[in-house]
């Protein structure tokens, strides 16, 4: 374990940060045999049976229904812990795979995707509120600046990432040879397997408080979050920026980026192995994103950010536009683009987002941490459900092309609502998140 450690940046810190650290690590490579396998070929399964148009309307299906539950189930896990909302997560994700492996019809789907959203919703927040609070009382004060956590982040985003790429290759065959519905079965039961290793290792430490379970503190807990994220006026800001900026990636995930696999390499297989050269990248990277993390201030994260935007959507409008997705074959030089721009925009990608959880361990009150944890994205899921609705049709309309560099424009205004809500961070948050050059 001493190895581990070292590699992860933590053997500065007690053994109970560790331990916390194994537990993590563990359940995330764990989480990817469960959850990953079929995650290049989901999206496509589901274009199988209805087009772009419905698409957009069980995206909008399933945004609404967790946006309703997001932050109820949050408040619910900062009030009797995340465990037992993790584990009933698991269960609506489980029933969610089986029924998609028996799906043929458009209402079939809709019933899918809103069990999905319920376990969505009461996953949202948990696992980062669990590590969070726990790290946070773990350290004794060995990483007020938290250099080692954006290290640590990195490093065990690797390790996850790798074993992310092998499970996506092995998805790939077995679909191909088995079928898509084979996998969403598999999937099923392995979830609850997963399930029960949550029950045995998310536990909090004695310093964890918790409020006591009465109906009346579960209201109250609900209100104090609300009111610190609508009424801190940097923190607000900042999540309208969020709002706005997410709702361009989640059209880029849910309606291009699995078709662009699928279309340039011609097979399920061929579309994981893209994507394992992809990831492949990105796990390099990511070995040395965190070090370069550690000496950039939270104040360059807005001009990051929109030069990462830029760059990624304004790159991809050029390739889609000489190589559309209007068919299935092997399209080799757009491969090697599409890796090209993936490994240099993927540095600025994993910079920004370190940023952002080394921001958000320190201005969150504990207390509150897992229901603004998914309030943040209850709210940017209100935002985005009507986007998605509309989004097939826009995409039908002007292209993906026009599409992507509409989205740098949407893109640019989040931008900018963040660099708004950096300015206006308190002087005291600033010291306590930033990391200067030595």
């Amino acid at each position: 374990m001493l190895l581990l450690y070292r590699f992860l940046g933590t053997l500065s810190l007690p053994d109970r940060s560790n331990n916390l650290v194994k537990r993590s690590l563990f359940l995330g490579i764990i989480a990817q045999f469960a959850f990953m396998i079929s995650s290049t070929f989901y999206v496509l399964f589901v274009l199988d049976i209805v087009n772009y148009e419905l698409l957009g309307t069980l995206l909008a299906v399933q945004f609404l229904v967790q946006a309703i539950l997001d932050y109820p189930t949050g408040v619910l896990a900062d009030w009797i812990g995340q465990r037992w909302v993790m584990v009933f997560a698991y269960f609506s994700y489980s029933i969610s795979f089986y029924l998609l492996s028996i799906a043929t019809t458009f209402e079939a789907l809709v019933i899918v995707y809103a069990i999905s959203a319920i376990g969505s919703s009461q996953e949202s927040g948990t696992w980062g509120a669990w590590f969070d609070n726990n790290y946070k009382v773990s350290t004794e004060g060995k990483d007020d600046e938290r250099k080692i956590y954006r290290l640590m982040q990195s490093r065990m985003e690797m390790l996850i990432q790798i074993s992310a790429s092998f499970v996506f290759i092995i998805g790939g065959f077995l679909a191909t040879y088995f079928g898509r519905p084979i996998i969403f079965q598999y999937q099923a039961l392995a979830i609850l397997i997963f399930a029960l290793l949550v029950v045995f290792l998310v536990t909090d430490y004695p310093e964890i408080e918790r409020e006591p379970r009465s109906l009346r503190n579960y209201f109250r807990l609900m209100g104090k979050g609300l009111y610190f994220v609508l009424f801190t006026k940097y923190l607000l800001l900042f999540v309208i920026g969020m709002m706005i900026t997410t709702s361009i990636w989640v059209i880029w995930s849910q309606m291009i980026l699995f078709p662009m696999y699928f279309r340039y390499s011609g097979t399920d297989f061929g579309a994981n192995l893209f994507r394992v050269l992809a990831w492949v990248i990105m796990i390099i990277i990511t070995f040395f994103a965190g070090k370069w993390s550690m000496n950039i201030s939270i104040k360059k994260y807005p001009g990051l950010k929109f030069i990462h935007q830029l760059m990624f959507f304004g790159g991809f409008a050029i390739i889609i536009f000489f190589y559309p997705l209007n068919h299935t074959r092997i399209e080799y030089f757009a491969i090697f683009l599409v890796l090209f721009l993936f490994t240099i925009t993927d540095v600025i990608y994993i910079i920004t987002s370190l940023l952002e959880q080394s921001l958000f361990i320190d201005v969150i009150p504990d207390a509150n941490r897992n229901s603004i944890y998914s309030l943040l994205p209850t709210l940017i899921l209100l935002f985005n459900a009507p986007v998605v609705l509309i989004s097939g049709t826009v995409i039908n309309i002007i292209g993906i092309p026009a599409t992507l560099l509409l989205l740098v424009i949407i893109g640019t205004i989040g931008v900018f609502f963040q660099y708004l809500a950096i300015q206006l961070l308190p002087q005291k948050k600033k010291k306590s998140i930033e990391v200067y050059t030595n």
